[in-house]
């Protein structure tokens, strides 16, 4: 299962919403796994670059999922910022 998928599910997404929300984290994983990889950034780099990335899809995605499900993408992005930058994967 990918990220993406993997994500999905935690959220509880309606069909409506993962035909949304999928292309939305699927164009982002990408991009959050080569600041994991980059070892040449300090982890205090790779939690603006992370922020940032999610700045840029936060607008899109609240206004898919309802306030509880946006809660917990919160959670769940807080907690990749921190294995992102425990160097865990």
């Amino acid at each position: 299962m990918s990220k993406a998928q993997a994500i999905a599910q935690q959220l509880s997404l309606t069909p409506q919403q993962k035909e949304k929300v999928l292309p939305i984290l699927a164009a982002e994983a990408p991009k959050v796994q080569a600041i994991k990889n980059d070892n040449s950034l300090s982890k205090l780099q790779k939690i603006e670059q992370l922020k940032a990335i999610h700045q840029q899809t936060d607008p899109q995605m609240k206004a898919i999922l309802s306030p509880e499900q946006y809660q917990k993408l919160k959670q769940i992005r807080v907690q990749a910022i921190k294995d992102a930058t425990q160097g865990r994967y």
